[in-house]
């Protein structure tokens, strides 16, 4: 049988970012951002992103780094319980698309959302075959995602 962990070690990077963007759309589809913000509030590396300005935000990850912080954040997701099925889900919708992805970059704001629902605590999340209770995640795999986003936003500190 195929672990959740298996799936991601073998994501080539183009089905890695598809991955993270298939995840933060079913994600931010069923939970406001509203939500997740009260939930991060008080939080160090939550408050740090959620003071991030639009231009930070709107900035491109490199493909490099983009691709390792999609599978730093993937791997997180696998390794949490109550959150894997969410990549389970994810990779029968991107095995099975036909379409033509070309391209290994990601948005800043896209990875600092993804990071804040990592950060979050007491939120359950409807994903229609998956539902999430989800509690707060191993502080090591936010400080993975936090690393190149603070190089790519020159933070001074990240947690």
């Amino acid at each position: 049988m195929t672990t959740t962990q298996d799936i991601v070690n073998n994501l080539d990077d183009n089905q890695a970012i598809m991955m993270v963007n298939k995840i933060h759309n079913r994600i931010f589809s069923a939970v406001d951002f509203d939500t997740i913000e009260n939930s991060v509030k008080g939080d160090d590396d939550g408050s740090t992103l959620l003071g991030l300005s639009d231009d930070q935000l709107g900035a491109e990850l490199d493909a490099g780094v983009s691709v390792t912080v999609a599978r730093k954040f993937l791997e997180s997701v696998a390794r949490d319980e109550s959150l894997s099925r969410v990549i389970t889900d994810s990779w029968e919708e991107v095995q099975n698309d036909d379409s033509m992805f070309v391209g290994t970059v990601i948005a800043v704001g896209l990875m600092v959302n993804l990071t804040l629902f990592m950060i979050s605590s007491n939120i359950e999340i409807d994903l229609g075959k998956v539902k999430i209770s989800k509690g707060t995640v191993d502080t090591e795999a936010v400080k993975a995602i936090m690393e190149p986003i603070s190089k790519a936003t020159n933070l001074v500190s990240a947690g």
